[in-house]
């Protein structure tokens, strides 16, 4: 059974944040003349984040899908990690450093690209037959203005992106998505993701093949698992994988 289709998560796969993200958010406050003895420091931003994601995303489920915009996603993410602070009383300078922040995560300045994974879009991009997506659970930024940044989406022929098409992983329903937008079959199709529940246990479940990209650490005993994107590459090559 030939590969047909290799599928990409995004974040901690392909690119890593080039900072904290309470250290982002605090350098786009501070660009918006937000005054330093307002703001949390990065380190409280930073241990302020999970609970404020977590919080916004039980109130706009898939980042606000067909109810309000990513910038208001991302805005009602931002008033909750400043929540019960001075910045949270004026509502100006908040605004105007929130829009800084928002224009940096759509920029190359936020991220890293792995040192493999360019050479992996490259290698993948030669080999005939072979399609390649993205497929990641976050908002349209990465598909519109960070993986060009970043000079891979000239490689890639599709996104799959949770915000625009309503649907995340572990859902089986976005990997039968991202097949179909490939024309192949669900056995045909090879992802690869750092999330043993996200992206392997999602992947399998829908009848793909999936690697666990171990990057940070990640194991579980039933997973094959890879330790970089050149694995991955090494991987697909071997017993007739791709012919």
């Amino acid at each position: 059974m030939p590969i047909r289709l290799l599928s990409l998560d995004v974040t901690d796969t392909l690119l890593e944040w080039s900072a904290t993200i309470g250290t982002l958010y605090h350098r786009g406050f501070l660009r918006g003349g937000v005054a330093a003895n307002v703001l949390p420091s990065a380190a409280e931003l930073d241990a302020r984040f999970p609970a404020a994601f977590t919080s916004t995303s039980r109130q706009f489920p898939l980042f606000g899908h067909g109810t309000i915009s990513s910038f208001t996603f991302w805005r009602e993410v931002a008033s909750k990690l400043v929540e019960d602070t001075a910045l949270s009383r004026d509502v100006e300078a908040f605004d105007k450093g929130f829009a800084e922040i928002y224009a940096l995560f759509q920029t190359q300045e936020a991220y890293r690209a792995y040192p493999d994974a360019l050479p992996l879009l490259r290698w993948a991009r030669s080999v005939e037959g072979l399609k390649l997506c993205v497929l990641s659970n976050a908002t349209e930024s990465y598909e519109k203005s960070v993986l060009p940044a970043l000079g891979m989406a000239e490689y890639i022929d599709f996104c799959v992106i949770s915000k625009l098409e309503g649907v995340e992983k572990p859902d089986k329903a976005i990997f039968q998505l991202a097949a179909r937008r490939a024309e192949v079959e669900l056995k045909d199709v090879l992802h690869v993701g750092n999330s043993y529940s996200k992206d392997y246990c999602g992947a399998i479940a829908a009848g793909c093949r999936a690697l666990l990209l171990n990057r940070h650490g990640a194991t579980a005993a039933d997973a094959k698992t890879v330790r970089s994107l050149s694995d991955v590459w090494a991987w697909m090559q071997e017993d007739g994988r791709l012919s």
